[in-house]
């Protein structure tokens, strides 16, 4: 008999199972309006992903983030606008 926690809806349906995942979260970053990266351990614990938060307003394009090993880079293709990137593993 399988063991840890499941929750169902009013219909008897899955909502949550020992299969699914939640996500993490470890911690967040300011960006400065400029390119950069910050190296997480944690991040070979799962699949990392990041959150782009800006804190100031206007027409702007968020920076791309993507990940390498346990790397985290952001990167602005055009305006540049600070910001606070959260990021976690799921």
């Amino acid at each position: 008999m399988g063991v840890g926690l499941e929750i169902y809806d009013a219909g008897g349906n899955t909502v949550f199972s020992t299969s699914d995942r939640l996500a993490r979260f470890l911690g967040s970053i300011a960006t400065n309006a400029s390119n950069g990266n910050i190296n997480i351990a944690e991040f070979s614990q799962g699949t990392p992903f990041g959150i782009f938060v800006p804190t100031q307003t206007g027409d702007f394009f968020s920076p791309r983030i993507y990940f390498s090993s346990t790397t985290m880079f952001w990167e602005y293709i055009s305006t540049t606008v600070n910001g606070v990137i959260y990021y976690g593993v799921r």
